[in-house]
C-alpha cells in the first residue's frame, strides 16, 4: 500500500510505503518533539488507517 504525501503533480512525485511513511518520517518527529508533533502525527496515522464505513 502507497500514500501520496503530496497532491502536487511533479516530476518528481515520491512514494512512500506506509513503513517509510511512519518509521522513518513521522516517528523521528515524534521522538524529536513528542509535545510538538505526537498529537498531530496521531491523528494523521488514525484517519489514512482508518477503514472507509461510507459505502
Amino acid at each position: 500500500m502507497q500514500y501520496v504525501i503530496s497532491k502536487e503533480i511533479t516530476d518528481t512525485t515520491e512514494y512512500l510505503s506506509f513503513d517509510d511513511l511512519t518509521i522513518n518520517t513521522l516517528l523521528p518527529l515524534v521522538k524529536q518533539s513528542p509535545q510538538e508533533y505526537g498529537e498531530s502525527v496521531e491523528k494523521y496515522l488514525i484517519e489514512i488507517t482508518e477503514p472507509n464505513c461510507d459505502s
